[in-house]
C-alpha cells in the first residue's frame, strides 16, 4: 500500500473555511430565491405576502399543492422560469454544502485513522506521524 505524506493541520482549517464559506453563499442565494420570487409574485397575482411566500416555497421544493395557481400569462411565464432556475439553483447550493460536509467528514474519518495507527507501534513499524501532521488526502 502506497503512503502519501501527511497534510498539516492548515488544510482542515482551509477545508471548514470553505464549507463555511459555501454555507453562507447557499442560505444567501436561497434566500435571495425566496424572496424575489415572493416579492414578484405578490406584484404579479396581487396575493398576500404569506400567500406570495407560501407559493414560492412550495414552488421550489417541487410540492405544488394546486391550491393556489399562476392566473395570467405574465405569472405562468414567470412561474415556469422560476421553477427552471430555482429549482436548479436550490439543488446545486445544496449539493456544494453538502458535498464540502461529506469532504470534512472524510478528512476526520482520515485523521482518526491516522491518530490510531500512530498510536499502535506495531501498525507503522514503530514510526510515529511528526507532530502537527494530519493522515494522507486520499487524492494525494
Amino acid at each position: 500500500m502506497m503512503r502519501h505524506a501527511p497534510r498539516p493541520l492548515s488544510e482542515e482549517r482551509d477545508t471548514r473555511r470553505r464549507l463555511r464559506v459555501s454555507l453562507y453563499l447557499a442560505i444567501i442565494a436561497l434566500t435571495a430565491l425566496v424572496t424575489s420570487g415572493t416579492v414578484i409574485f405578490r406584484h404579479l397575482e396581487g396575493w398576500s405576502w404569506i400567500s406570495s411566500f407560501y407559493f414560492t416555497v412550495s414552488t421550489l421544493t417541487t410540492v405544488g399543492y394546486g391550491d393556489l395557481v399562476p392566473t395570467n400569462e405574465w405569472s405562468r411565464l414567470f412561474t415556469a422560469l422560476f421553477i427552471v432556475a430555482g429549482v436548479a439553483m436550490s439543488l446545486a447550493a445544496l449539493t456544494v454544502v453538502g458535498s464540502n460536509y461529506l469532504e470534512f467528514i472524510e478528512r476526520r474519518i482520515l485523521r482518526e485513522r491516522w491518530t490510531l495507527r500512530s498510536s499502535d507501534p506495531h501498525a507503522r513499524g514503530g514510526q510515529v506521524p511528526p507532530r502537527g501532521t494530519d493522515p494522507p488526502h486520499p487524492g494525494a
